[in-house]
């Protein structure tokens, strides 16, 4: 397939931009690939909470604490990890 010619209003190529805009894409889609992952996960938790019917789980060797919070919701603390999962 052949060059087009330019649209008015429309820059010439920059490799650096379409190098980096690869790049970002390509760490974006990890991300969501990751993010996705992390739901899967956290309704397996959450799952696993009600078969066993607990509200609440401590590890105290691990130092983890799980917190079913409603049907949706969860909270996971590992050691002194002020970072919660609450959606």
């Amino acid at each position: 397939m052949g060059k087009t010619a330019s649209l008015p209003g429309v820059s010439e190529e920059i490799p650096a931009l379409t190098k980096l805009a690869e790049k970002y894409v390509e760490k974006r889609d990890e991300r969501m690939a990751v993010g996705k992952k992390e739901v899967e996960l956290k309704q397996q938790l959450i799952a696993l909470m009600k078969t066993l019917k607990r509200r609440s789980y401590y590890d105290q060797e691990a130092n983890l604490s799980i917190t079913l919070e409603s049907q949706t919701t969860i909270k996971v603390k590992v050691g002194s990890d002020e970072e919660e999962d609450d959606e």
